[in-house]
């Protein structure tokens, strides 16, 4: 594949590859008429199943490891968000958009393995494209979330397929067998494999020992009575919340409404069943159409459940965040302070509050500024960078364009080379200031920063406000470069 002499070319992933791939994500989303979630979705899969090709149960599990860690990182990333959202569902999507997707990204593999990339990098430029993607569709991240744990899991499988291809008797270990071990993992039995390939499946006393596909099938009768017996003796309300949270990871919201409402009618005072409940109603509200009905019935759960504990922090800061939905800000706002009070993660509270405080204009303008500064003085690194480009918008907004400045220079210390909104608000200050030649450099950087994602509007307006800022300067030529990019880009030529 790789020439008479069997040595790949030397190639940049990042500089080529990856480049490549995002342009390729445009074409096919052009061309086919998918959302772009439709591709994002199955390349994360393709990606994670070209790094791991003829790896072994090694590769599988290295490659667990490295999703494990961007996934704690995501979380992270997410502060009290994240703590806070219990379940994440991927939305499913028409099987024939993620059939097109495999498809057409499966002929970008082609065409770079044989320029003489390995699988591996693909695989890698796949995963790191279809993350950047996520994060382009999904403000909070919680898409990336939802996605890392899916794929996750469906690589845990395959690994302990990997390790169950072979039993002690020599026998290939069929599907079935397969599926009957993994479920036996799932209910409790702690799998080792002895070095003659016995698999070994313990729990509390019992010990069995399978060396054939035909001790697994006679293993599957004794599960399955002790699974009907753990059912039976199970809490039945821990039996409906299990019911409930899986519904919700796979946004089966009417399930997991009915699950939880279930459990209510048991145990009508319990203050976390009120609060599931009303994450599945607020699910409900932001992924099938943002009905009335559903947000305030998200409402009342929490509300019974702040009803039931004072003290529930979580509570006040979910409810919060539905209020504003419904332009309640003052009742928000309150909700917000509650939060803070009773131990929520400050910085979000801060955060958020702050936004809503802006929202009511120079009234709000002292209370806005103080809750931004809380946030940026209690969060993480994410929260700190957050806060600053809120501080740095209300400012802005309020005509203190310095102190705006001073925000978004302390904001880009965090991620020097993006987001493009960073460089190009700070443009638009330094014009407004009639320092041309610092408003050129970043106008360019907002521009290089861009992802595939962004709207051509957004990216002509930068020309367009780069090539007035050149006029300025009396760079006529360039003046008129930009100027006609920016016209091109609105006629959907460029």
């Amino acid at each position: 594949m790789f020439g008479l002499f069997g040595n790949k070319p030397k190639k940049s992933v990042d500089n080529e590859l990856i480049p490549e791939l995002k342009s390729r994500v445009v074409q096919i989303q052009e061309s086919a008429g998918i959302s772009y979630l439709a591709i994002t979705l199955p390349m994360l899969g393709l990606g994670s199943s070209f790094s791991t090709e003829g790896k072994g149960a090694q590769g599988l599990a290295q490659e667990i490891n490295r999703l494990s860690r961007q996934l704690e990182e995501e979380q992270k990333a997410l502060g009290s968000l994240g703590s806070a959202i219990m379940d994440v569902g991927v939305p499913e999507l028409p099987r024939q958009h993620t059939d097109i997707a495999i498809d057409r990204l499966a002929d970008f593999a082609d065409s770079f393995s044989k320029r003489g990339y390995s699988l591996d990098e693909i695989g890698r430029a796949m995963s790191a494209v279809s993350h950047q993607l996520a994060k382009a569709i999904d403000k909070d991240n919680l898409l990336i979330v939802g996605m890392l744990r899916r794929e996750i899991s469906r690589l845990r499988e395959k690994y302990h397929a990997e390790q169950f291809r072979q039993t002690a008797s020599g026998e290939t270990c069929t599907e079935e067998s397969i599926k009957i071990l993994l479920r036996a993992e799932s209910s409790g039995f702690m799998i080792t494999i002895s070095n003659d390939r016995t698999f070994v499946l313990s729990k509390g006393s019992t010990v069995n020992y399978l060396r054939s596909n035909w001790d697994i099938k006679r293993f599957e009768s004794s599960l399955n009575s002790q699974t009907d017996e753990e059912d039976h003796s199970r809490d039945p309300i821990d039996r409906l919340l299990e019911q409930g949270h899986k519904a919700i990871r796979e946004q089966k919201l009417d399930s997991a409404i009915s699950a939880f409402s279930a459990a209510l009618r048991i145990s009508p005072n319990d203050r976390d069943i009120y609060f599931h409940r009303g994450i599945a109603w607020s699910n409900s509200y932001y992924n099938r159409g943002k009905k009335l009905g559903d947000l305030d019935r998200a409402v009342e759960d929490y509300t019974r459940a702040i009803e039931i504990d004072p003290e529930f922090a979580e509570g006040y800061f979910q409810r919060a965040g539905l209020l504003s939905a419904k332009d309640e800000n003052a009742a928000s706002i309150a909700d917000y302070g509650m939060a803070i009070e009773r131990g929520h993660k400050a910085s979000s509270s801060y955060y958020c509050r702050g936004l809503l405080w802006q929202r009511t204009g120079e009234a709000g303008k002292a209370n806005a500024l103080a809750d931004f500064a809380g946030a940026i003085q209690t969060g993480d690194r994410e929260d700190q960078f957050m806060a600053l480009m809120a501080r740095a918008d209300a400012h802005h907004e309020f005509g203190d364009l310095e102190l705006a400045l001073d925000d978004l220079n302390a904001a880009e210390a965090y991620h020097p080379k993006g987001p493009p909104g960073l460089y190009g608000t700070r443009a638009a200050i330094l014009m407004k200031l009639e320092r041309y030649t610092e408003a050129v450099a970043d106008f360019g950087k907002s521009i290089a920063a861009a992802s595939p994602l962004a709207s051509s509007e957004f990216i002509a307006n930068m020309y367009e406000q780069r090539g007035r800022c050149r006029a300025q300067l009396g760079e006529s030529s360039l003046a008129r470069q930009d100027l006609d990019a920016a016209a091109q880009l609105r006629r959907g030529t460029r």
